[in-house]
């Protein structure tokens, strides 16, 4: 009966991770963060923002890309108490930084609950970038049980 509630726990949490979406295409490959292009004007960020419970969640990693025209940013992940930390110009401490570049990968393991921002950061230059990107959550549970 245990098997069976955590099974019907896993099929609801794959439901809800999906965001209702009827894509084909997304099914298995995460929740979406961010999919699109976007202008990002000099001086300025960007923040998307998504919630981990890993009392639920499991095995938790953002997965992403991105791809800059126009010269470098600056991409980070962090928690609300880190943002909010940047915001006020201090040095936050942060899960992944991507350092000045024109694109990167990246694979970030998610270990606590909490909400995340993922923050696109053109805030050192003046000159507007273009930014392409795809980013998703990924999300495994393992049953330990046997």
């Amino acid at each position: 009966m245990k098997k069976m509630i955590y099974t019907l726990c896993l099929a609801l949490m794959a439901l809800c991770a999906c965001g209702g979406d009827d894509n084909p295409a997304d099914s298995g490959g995460g929740r979406v963060i961010v999919d699109q292009s976007f202008e990002l004007p000099g001086t300025s960020f960007q923040e998307f923002t998504f919630s981990v419970d890993t009392d639920v969640q499991q095995n938790v990693r953002l997965q992403g890309q991105f791809e800059v025209t126009g010269g470098n940013i600056q991409v980070a992940l962090m928690n609300r108490e880190n943002f909010e930390s940047w915001q006020r110009g201090e040095t936050p401490q942060v899960l992944y930084g991507s350092g000045s570049v024109p694109g990167s990968t990246f694979l970030v393991p998610i270990e606590s609950s909490g909400f995340y921002f993922l923050v696109f950061s053109n805030t050192t230059d003046t000159a507007s970038k273009s930014i392409t990107t795809e980013v998703r959550l990924l999300i495994s549970a393992e049953d330990n049980e046997g």
